[in-house]
């Protein structure tokens, strides 16, 4: 009978707690142990080099001697600045007194011009009409009209800076209107001096464009003359002609060196350094100021001699942030230096020890934020 009786079976409870007693210690193991080994790989693999955010400084400088000029709005330290921004102003009253001069240059060049045309047109009366002293009129016509343009030019350029000029005392009259330190009618005054040089310089770019007209149908009229002979014509005029082309050169000169005068932003950035201010001189090539551009390009790092990497362009590096958020990117070798050279000590394993390495330009990951300066942990994949 008690062969037939039926076994009592194990409860599911007991079932249960065997399976945690004796499996999950094991899967829970093994699970963290790949978890380990993949946030190892990940996360806490040791870098092979220490690389830095290349901190590029771009710097604003002048081409001329002279002395700075108070901006409008004067820029500030870690201010943000556009590319084409006038962050410095130099005095441009030098400028402007060789421009007056030219102008006086080309009035004397033009007055012997004059006096020329006055004694062909006295030698053709005495004389009857003769081709070649037509054939020479109608050069030195070609010749005065040049001179006008010149003229007009030097005018324009000349005027344009005392149009700037009369904009920035302007500016300051009102700012100081506001403040109750300048009277109205000296914002009034200058008002009315800004609006006539303008109104100038829109008249005379008109006068300009009927002087070339007039010298293309010049140039015309002498082509079209029988016996007009260029080798006599430009011996004939040769010496107003040379000194008329060193006026012109002179004339763009001077433009350029206005332009100059005004300092843009080569790059859009942040002001990190004000090496001079307003009032003081600066000589030609001097830096006035430094702008950290928005967007850094590359990463310095160093190979040491001791370490068995054979870095190669193209070769794919792991960027990883030395941050809290261990923020982490690929990037790859754009260049490699050609010999060894000393390890900033900032980037040593130990600062104390000197150390050389291979030079090793790398790209900027391009989903990972990085700041200039900034050091960063560099793991070579194929190491």
């Amino acid at each position: 009978m008690a062969d037939r009786l039926r076994p009592i079976p194990t409860p599911l409870s007991q079932h249960w707690r065997r399976v945690r007693y004796q499996l999950v210690p094991v899967v829970v193991f093994a699970a963290a142990v790949l978890g380990t080994g993949a946030l190892w790989q990940r996360r806490a693999s040791m870098p092979n080099a220490v690389g830095e955010v290349e901190a590029a400084r771009i710097p604003v400088r002048s081409q001329y001697p002279g002395y700075l000029s108070k901006l409008k709005e004067p820029v500030k330290l870690f201010q943000r600045v556009e590319e084409g921004t006038v962050v410095a102003q130099l005095e441009d009253k030098s400028v402007q007194a060789a421009l007056d001069a030219l102008t006086k240059d080309v009035e004397a060049l033009q007055a012997e011009v004059e006096a020329t045309r006055a004694r062909l047109q006295q030698e053709q009366a005495e004389r009857g009409y003769d081709r070649l002293l037509e054939a020479r009129r109608l050069a030195l016509d070609v010749e005065r009209t040049e001179l006008v343009i010149l003229d007009l030019q030097t005018r324009t350029a000349s005027e344009k800076a005392r149009l700037e000029r009369y904009n920035k005392l302007l500016a300051q009259a009102q700012q100081l209107e506001e403040a109750h330190a300048a009277s109205f009618q000296t914002v009034v005054d200058l008002t009315l001096e800004r609006d006539r040089s303008d109104a100038i310089i829109r008249g005379t770019a008109d006068q300009i464009e009927q002087a070339k007209l007039n010298l293309q149908a010049a140039r015309d009229r002498l082509k079209a003359h029988p016996n007009a002979d260029p080798l006599k014509d430009s011996t004939f005029l040769d010496p107003i002609s040379r000194q008329r082309e060193a006026q012109d050169k002179r004339r763009q000169e001077l433009e350029l060196r206005l332009k100059a005068m005004e300092l843009q932003a080569p790059a859009s950035g942040t002001i990190c350094a004000i090496l001079r201010e307003p009032g003081q001189t600066v000589q030609a090539g001097e830096d006035i100021l430094l702008i950290a551009p928005d967007r850094q390009t590359r990463i310095i790092a160093y190979v040491r001699e001791d370490q068995r990497i054979q870095p190669a362009v193209g070769m794919e590096v792991v960027v990883r942030s030395r941050s809290s958020q261990r923020r982490m990117g690929r990037a790859e070798i754009l260049s490699i230096g050609p010999q060894f050279e000393e390890v900033p000590p900032h980037q040593r394993r130990d600062p104390a020890r000197l150390e050389w390495g291979l030079p090793v330009m790398i790209t900027m990951p391009p989903d990972v934020h990085l700041m200039p300066g900034e050091l960063v942990e560099i793991v070579f994949k194929s190491s």
